[in-house]
């Protein structure tokens, strides 16, 4: 919805069935929003030394319906020429808003659970590495002192045979 001062200048078709649905007066909508915007500027709330809010020109803020089926919207506010005074109010509904803060959520919660998936997989994968290396390597030393020693044929088969009794089966 387009205003002038109070005076609505122009609303599209989707604003208009929600104005004969919900049955509100636009200009209470744009007197409230500019009483929002006197409110949020005065010193009493202390934002009017605030610099993010002196810079922001547009704000949301929710509006509930008298309708039990309807969930309430939120009312986005944009003050667009200061000289000719005209601004523009655009309602959405909370439903889809919180979908979409719903859908960025479980989008978030996916990514951090990827995330945390993969450095899992990092460290059994860096586990698994070091625990075969160093059991090749154990091997390979022992099959070379195997062939340093001067042991007979009867030691020899019985120390191929056993097992290392530190060796840990998984």
């Amino acid at each position: 919805m387009l205003f002038q001062d109070d005076d609505l200048l122009l609303s599209n078709h989707l604003a208009q069935c929600l104005q004969d649905h919900l049955h509100f007066d636009p200009s209470y909508l744009i007197q409230l929003a500019q009483s929002a915007t006197k409110e949020r500027h005065s010193a009493v709330t202390g934002c009017n030394t605030c610099a993010i809010c002196n810079e922001l020109d547009e704000f949301a803020m929710p509006v509930l319906c008298s309708d039990d089926q309807e969930t309430g919207y939120y009312m986005v506010y944009k003050p667009l020429d200061e000289t000719q005074h005209l601004s523009s109010l655009t309602l959405k509904s909370r439903a889809s808003i919180d979908h979409v803060i719903k859908m960025a959520d479980h989008e978030r919660n996916s990514q951090t659970a990827m995330h945390a998936s993969e450095l899992e997989r990092k460290r059994i994968s860096a586990d698994l590495h070091d625990n075969i290396a160093q059991g090749v390597y154990s091997a390979i030393m022992g099959v070379k002192n195997l062939g340093t020693c001067a042991l007979s044929e009867s030691e020899l088969k019985t120390r191929t045979l056993r097992l290392p009794t530190n060796s840990k089966r998984r």
